[in-house]
C-alpha cells in the first residue's frame, strides 16, 4: 500500500529574518531618539529691555524673564517631540506584531502549516516596511543642531 498524500518539502522558515530585522530597526530608532548626553542645566535668558524718559536719556535695563525659551531650544524641543511622535508609532507597529502576528507565527510553526508561516512571513515584511518608513523619519529629523545650539 503506497502512501499518496502529499507532503511539504522541508525547508527554512523565512520569518526570523524579518523579525530579527524589525528588532534591529526598532532599536536604532529608539536608540537614534535619545541623546546620550544629560543636558546641563541652561540660566534663563536675559531680556534688553531700553526705557526712554522725557528728560533723561536712554537707559538700557537688563531683566531676567522666567520661562523665557531660546527660538533654538524651542525648535530643539519641537523636534525632539516628533521624535517622540515616530517612536509612539513604532511602539504601537510593535504591539501588533506580538499582539496579531507572532501569535499566528508561533502557532503555525508548531504545527508546521507553511501556508500560516508564509502569511506570517508577509505579515511581517509589512511591518519591516512600516518600521523602515519611521526609521527614516526620524532620521530626516535634524534634531542635533538645533540642540546643539540651545546648549550654547
Amino acid at each position: 500500500m503506497s502512501d499518496d498524500t502529499p507532503t511539504a518539502k522541508a525547508r527554512t522558515p523565512r520569518w526570523p529574518i524579518p523579525v530579527a530585522i524589525a528588532a534591529l530597526v526598532l532599536g536604532v530608532a529608539i536608540g537614534s531618539a535619545s541623546s546620550g548626553a544629560p543636558a546641563a542645566p541652561q540660566p534663563a535668558p536675559t531680556v534688553t529691555v531700553t526705557a526712554e524718559a522725557e528728560p533723561a536719556p536712554a537707559q538700557t535695563v537688563e531683566v531676567e524673564v522666567p520661562g523665557a525659551i531660546s527660538p533654538e531650544c524651542a525648535l530643539a524641543l519641537d523636534r525632539a517631540e516628533e521624535i517622540f511622535i515616530v517612536s509612539h508609532e513604532v511602539m504601537g507597529i510593535m504591539g501588533r506584531v506580538m499582539s496579531e502576528v507572532m501569535p499566528d507565527a508561533v502557532m503555525s510553526a508548531y504545527l508546521q502549516d507553511v501556508a500560516g508561516m508564509d502569511q506570517a512571513t508577509l505579515a511581517l515584511e509589512e511591518v519591516t516596511r512600516d518600521i523602515n518608513a519611521a526609521t527614516a523619519r526620524v532620521e530626516s529629523i535634524d534634531y542635533l543642531t538645533p540642540a546643539t545650539a540651545c546648549r550654547g
